[in-house]
């Protein structure tokens, strides 16, 4: 077995045993003592960790950390349509004085922008 293959095994190991990084989700290269690390984790601290635990690796002589961290949002963002209703309701045309009246214009006067 050459070293490459070694540090990669030992790569794997460490990463797979840190219940910290999802393994599966990070793809690692060697070239020389030269450890690549790529694929998208579900956390900026997953990133750190996986580098962390991999400097410390003896034959280890640099990290390239190309870990990329995959937003996962806690609610449902809303659609497009929905925000462009939204913004219709809270502004709207005031022809008598030709200017945008605002949401705030609006609660000031204690309308609701729906009329």
């Amino acid at each position: 077995m050459t070293m490459q293959q070694r540090l990669y095994q030992q790569v794997q190991e460490v990463l797979e045993n840190d219940p910290r990084v999802d393994a599966r989700k990070v793809k690692v290269t060697v070239a020389g003592s030269v450890v690549f690390l790529s694929g998208r984790v579900p956390s900026y601290a997953s990133i750190s960790v996986a580098e962390h635990i991999v400097r410390k690796i003896p034959g280890v002589t640099e990290v390239r950390n190309l870990l990329l961290s995959q937003f996962t949002p806690l609610f449902a963002l809303p659609e497009d349509k929905v925000i462009s209703a939204d913004l219709e309701r809270s502004y709207r045309w005031d022809a008598g004085q030709r200017r945008v009246i605002g949401l705030q214009d609006n609660l000031a006067s204690g309308k609701d922008g729906a009329d």
